[in-house]
């Protein structure tokens, strides 16, 4: 089973923002810049054999220019973390290359107005809230995953 987190929103919506308060608060120590490339984190502070290796694109491919299949290693991760635009050029083209290489899909998407919901645009008074809800809720869907395919 291969696994893809999408998260979606449009520019400077805080899709790298969310990718890496994620990779922050799970590994445990604070991620100073986010880049493309493998980051563990642990889904269990207190079970720390239970870590998920996961291919991060913080830039989405519609932001790059480039299309997913390009920006992944030629061997291709079983856990993705991906940014991307609604709308964006390359916004198909990531959805069908994951459903052609067999990747469940966990979706979420930011939207532009500003409440209470952890996946609507955050400013500085509810940044840190947003991100820590959206985080717990990244981690639970990636457990029942985990849980419901009976990986371990």
């Amino acid at each position: 089973m291969k696994l893809a987190i999408v998260i979606e929103g449009s520019q400077n919506s805080g899709k790298t923002s969310t990718i890496k308060h994620l990779i922050s608060q799970q590994r445990g120590w604070a991620v100073r810049n986010m880049k493309k490339g493998f980051q563990a984190i642990f889904l269990d502070k207190n079970f720390k054999s239970l870590k998920l290796h996961l291919y991060c694109l913080p830039a989405s491919p519609s932001e790059t220019g480039k299309t997913i299949g390009e920006l992944l290693p030629t061997r291709r991760p079983s856990a993705i973390i991906v940014a991307e635009q609604p709308g964006g050029k390359q916004y198909t083209n990531t959805f069908k290359f994951l459903e052609e290489n067999d990747y469940t899909i966990l979706k979420y998407s930011i939207s532009e107005d500003k409440n209470n919901n952890p996946w609507s645009k955050f400013d500085n008074a509810d940044k840190d809230e947003k991100l820590e809800k959206r985080t717990q809720q990244i981690v639970c869907d990636i457990k029942y995953f985990i849980r419901t395919n009976n990986i371990i």
